[in-house]
């Protein structure tokens, strides 16, 4: 308890780490048996977050748009309406490495064509036309 009170991120892999190295009796125990301690004490580790990646959280408000189409996406004329979403293609190479690949599409929502189109391997460059 003291431990999680110090250091509340902490996991309970990284107290057991924690207590073999800086307990004064050195105690030998096994991650499963930390686990079990700390689901006993209802100890739970919190959870941070990294602020500066490419999305958002949904839940903070700042980041919802107003949903102005309703999803009433034909718009009868062409160029009305334009409409856009990222897709990640996932592939693995001949010698096994797994790599991800990003396609970003604007739409027409009138005949649904293709406006334009970008493909990178971060999604970052796939955000912004």
């Amino acid at each position: 308890m003291k431990i999680h009170q110090e250091y509340p991120d902490m996991g309970y892999r990284r107290m057991n780490d924690w207590i073999k190295k800086y307990s004064e009796s050195h105690l030998m125990v096994s991650d499963s048996l930390v686990l079990r301690v700390r689901r006993i004490l209802n100890i739970k580790a919190v959870i941070k977050y990294k602020t500066d990646g490419c999305t958002r959280n949904a839940k903070d408000p700042k980041y919802i748009f107003e949903n102005l189409l309703n999803r009433d996406f034909d718009a009868g004329v062409s160029n009305a309406r334009w409409m856009t979403d990222v897709t990640e293609f996932k592939y693995t190479t001949a010698d096994g490495v797994l790599h991800k690949l990003y396609l970003s599409a604007i739409i027409d929502g009138h005949d649904r064509r293709i406006v334009s189109y970008v493909i990178g391997d971060r999604k970052q460059y796939c955000t912004g036309f």
